[in-house]
């Protein structure tokens, strides 16, 4: 049940009918099925790691982050799996290296680690693989791309860790999730490399796809500036102007009321001032745009309510939210998420910088807020 689930992606389903342990049980028995490879489990210290920057061919490596700093790193060959500690003297210096010397790298999140390599003068022009985004371009209609999700939607074998001491056996039960995944990662991306190939869209991923993921890791990095003091001043205008809007619309209904509560709304503009009732839901009289729009000509009350709804919206949503989101450099950075949308187009998220209004003239005042930096332009 639970791979036959688990093919279909139903994990939502894999979780109601807690069968969570089940997906453990899953995992392990792929790791201890006839057909798995066994791998040597090590942890060791960044500067007793030398080895690993010997120009080897091909590494699958994850880095394990405590908010922005990194904890340790895993690194997974043919045959062994290392768990490198972040002992900060030698880690970034060890990274550096082990991205210049090996020739190929594959991971399971290229923007995270562009991220970090930007961050600390790293060059990472070796990632040739990214196991999420291979997932993507093989399956736009998933929900879940992360490894142990694929590995069971794939019914992939596990590396089998064989620990080289009590310590590093140990570990791995400390830190299970990320240690199952990264004994997985090898397995993983030889398989979604392998259909990639065949499906002609390594070119795809190689050339546009991941090269595009270090793009978006800068531009999070860096950021959007925006000008807060023309925010607030915007806002405080918006507020004045909802003030006046409040007191006019309670003119023309005779009374105080929630303009903001469909019900209440509903009663005034359709029982007392006797407003044409368009639709008539469960709950009382709809007043959505579609029906406030086809009265709003006609009734000045109606009108003044779409107009309040929408600078209260420019308020909280867009003044107040981005206000939320300003670093103290005056930036705001945004997560541009590449796989999450059907069609292939980005998303941002906290915030969402990609829906800034447009259609309105005062709504399009809000873009005037998003400045360049000193010395440079903003062009389109």
């Amino acid at each position: 049940l639970l791979k036959e689930l688990a093919r279909h992606e139903m994990f939502k389903l894999i979780s109601r009918l807690d069968l969570e342990k089940e997906k453990e049980i899953a995992l392990s028995a792929n790791a201890t099925s006839a057909d798995s490879l066994s791998a040597v489990f090590d942890v060791i210290n960044s500067d007793s790691a030398d080895f690993l920057t010997d120009g080897i061919e091909r590494l699958y490596i994850n880095i394990h982050f405590n908010g922005e700093t990194p904890d340790f790193i895993g690194i997974a060959t043919n045959d062994k799996i290392f768990i490198v500690d972040n002992d900060s003297l030698f880690f970034n210096a060890f990274l550096k290296k082990l991205f210049e010397n090996t020739k190929e790298i594959f991971t399971d999140n290229s923007k995270r680690l562009f991220a970090y390599c930007l961050k600390n003068d790293i060059s990472a022009k070796n990632i040739r693989f990214d196991i999420s985004l291979a997932a993507y371009l093989l399956d736009v209609n998933s929900s879940d791309y992360s490894v142990r999700a694929l590995a069971l939607s794939y019914n992939v074998n596990s590396l089998k860790p064989e620990f080289k001491n009590e310590f590093s056996e140990a570990f791995y039960e400390n830190n299970k999730e990320f240690c199952e995944c990264l004994c997985l990662m090898k397995v993983l991306s030889d398989r979604l490399s392998a259909i990639i190939t065949e499906r002609n869209q390594m070119k795809l991923l190689t050339e546009i796809e991941i090269p595009l993921a270090e793009v978006l890791a800068s531009m999070e990095l860096y950021g959007m500036k925006v000008d807060p003091d023309g925010i607030r001043a915007f806002s405080e205008m918006l507020s004045d102007r909802i003030e006046n809007l409040e007191k006019d619309i309670y003119d023309l209904a005779g009374e105080k009321f929630n303009i903001n509560s469909p019900k209440q709304l509903g009663v005034i503009l359709f029982e007392k001032l006797g407003l044409p009732a368009k639709k008539k839901t469960k709950t009382g009289y709809s007043t959505n745009a579609e029906v406030l729009e086809s009265l709003a000509e006609e009734y000045p009350v109606v009108s003044m309510i779409l107009e309040y709804r929408t600078f209260t919206k420019l308020k909280s949503t867009y003044c107040e939210g981005l206000l939320k989101a300003v670093s103290s450099d005056n930036r705001i950075r945004s997560t541009f998420n590449q796989t999450e949308t059907r069609t292939g187009r980005l998303s941002s998220l906290e915030p969402n910088l990609q829906n800034i209004p447009v259609r309105t003239p005062l709504g399009r005042e809000m873009r005037k807020f998003f400045v360049a930096e000193n010395g440079y332009k903003i062009i389109d």
